[in-house]
């Protein structure tokens, strides 16, 4: 665990922690000896993740819980809280919907999260990203660069060779130049929609 001095020095900084392909239950682990803490392994599951962290830190009941929305939810656990450190699993996996939740939450400044993500997260909500520091960057700049996403280079290349095949066969008549480069772009608008 060589980020716990970063991890602290940024808690300390009223900041949340992203870490990029760490083990969290570890972190998790080591915090909850010395803070409150809780430990999502799943946050997808959205409201379920609400009531688990009442009925875990705050003992609350099932039939006490039951019926209530997720903003009820996260009302209550506003009140409830004085210092929680939720450390949350899979973040990538979060909807905009489900990050909702937790942006809701982390405006209680008793709250701080420590997050692990495995990819960078496509659905992000900005304004709840402001407060996320990324510990690790130099880990995650190493995977962003093994991984280019060459399709659009592919998919022009063969688009180009399409055109030239057809300016071969066809090079007598201007028009057919045209209705070639007019071919060549639909196949690959073709392309890039078949490959989305």
């Amino acid at each position: 665990m060589k980020y716990i001095t970063e991890i602290n020095e940024q808690l300390e900084k009223d900041n949340n922690v992203i870490l990029f392909k760490q083990d969290l239950k570890k972190y998790h682990k080591y915090y909850q000896k010395k803070y409150n803490t809780i430990y999502i392994s799943t946050p997808k599951i959205g409201k379920i993740a609400l009531e688990n962290i009442l009925r875990i830190k705050y003992k609350k009941t099932d039939k006490e819980l039951k019926n209530k929305t997720a903003m009820q939810l996260i009302s209550e656990i506003n009140k409830e809280t004085k210092g929680l450190i939720i450390f949350l699993d899979a973040f990538e996996q979060l909807s905009l919907r489900e990050q909702e939740y937790y942006k809701q939450l982390a405006l209680n400044n008793q709250i701080k999260y420590v997050v692990n993500t495995n990819t960078q997260p496509t659905k992000t909500n900005k304004e709840f990203f402001k407060k996320f520091i990324l510990i690790n960057m130099e880990d995650f700049q190493d995977d962003r660069t093994q991984s280019i996403n060459i399709t659009y280079t592919i998919l022009f290349l063969i688009s180009l060779i399409i055109f030239l095949l057809i300016i071969k066969l066809e090079l007598n008549k201007t028009s057919l130049i045209i209705n070639s480069l007019w071919f060549t772009l639909l196949m690959y608008r073709t392309f890039t929609y078949i490959t989305h």
